[in-house]
């Protein structure tokens, strides 16, 4: 049922009703309120999971690559995941309450990850020492708007890249996109299109 509701918010935006996700998830309304009594609860629940999966991807991408393609890697899925649904910031509520506490678990869970690896790729010397965190909160956000904003995918895709070079010292912009390791380079673009 998250996975219905994710894509309904996603593809009609944050207005759409239970009743709607219930019949795309093809099963009665009273089935939904069971469980998620608010709308706001499933909200929580959608945006939870959402951030959850891409904690499960930083640890895929730690797991797989070498300190600086994590990063990289995880940052242009990062991208390419939540460009696709733009319409979740417009999701979270502005009442007093919020973010709830799964919600919170889950964002805190996600920076400790992002955290991780970044200090993983500063230690190797494949990120400036002066990035933190919330740069590469700030950069995600603005690379999903950028990727959202190009009507070509590929131009969308190769202008977010040149917005995360700019995290790589200057000696070693140069060599990560282009030149000797081509290979690092579709290996990466190639596993971020392929996140369902």
């Amino acid at each position: 049922m998250l996975r219905t509701a994710m894509r309904v918010f996603a593809e009609e935006g944050p207005e759409v009703s239970l009743s709607r996700i219930a019949q795309r998830a093809g099963v009665g309304a009273g089935t939904v309120y069971r469980h998620f009594p608010t709308k706001e609860i499933l909200i929580e629940a959608v945006l939870a999971k959402h951030v959850e999966g891409l904690v499960s991807a930083a640890d895929r991408w730690t797991a797989q690559a070498t300190p600086g393609d994590a990063l990289f890697g995880f940052l242009l899925e990062a991208i390419e995941t939540s460009a696709g649904r733009r319409h979740f910031c417009d999701l979270l509520p502005t009442g007093q309450g919020w973010p709830l506490a799964v919600l919170t678990a889950a964002a805190r869970r996600f920076n400790e990850a992002l955290e991780r690896l970044l200090r993983d790729a500063q230690e190797a010397g494949a990120v400036r020492a002066d990035i933190r965190t919330d740069d590469l909160t700030a950069l995600t956000v603005g690379g999903m708007a950028l990727r959202s904003a190009h009507r070509d995918r590929a131009r969308g895709t190769r202008l977010v890249r040149l917005l995360l070079d700019g995290l790589r010292p200057p000696c070693r912009r140069r060599d990560y996109w282009g030149g000797h390791p081509r290979h690092r380079r579709h290996e990466i673009l190639h596993a971020s299109r392929s996140v369902p």
